[in-house]
């Protein structure tokens, strides 16, 4: 069973640093900031990290095949 987090819980969303912005203001940015983060979806960790990119993907140690003939090294090139 997933455990349930109330919105207390979470924190603040995002802080002022700086100014002093209306109360108007800082319902206008939640409400923007909201849209946004529902228009992206959630996000979420690759599946599998081993396939996901990077130097140690599948993908780096596969060779293609060694064509033979003439200039068949330059064609392997340019895969």
């Amino acid at each position: 069973m997933t455990e349930q987090i109330s919105p207390e819980d979470q924190g603040p969303l995002f802080q002022v640093v700086s100014g002093n912005p209306s109360d108007e203001e800082l319902a206008a940015l939640t409400a923007l900031l909201t849209v946004v983060r529902r228009g992206r979806g959630r996000p979420h960790a690759p599946v599998n990290s081993a396939i996901a990119g990077g130097w140690r993907s599948h993908w780096h140690l596969v060779r293609h095949a060694v064509l033979q003939g003439h200039g068949a090294w330059r064609s392997t090139a340019r895969r």
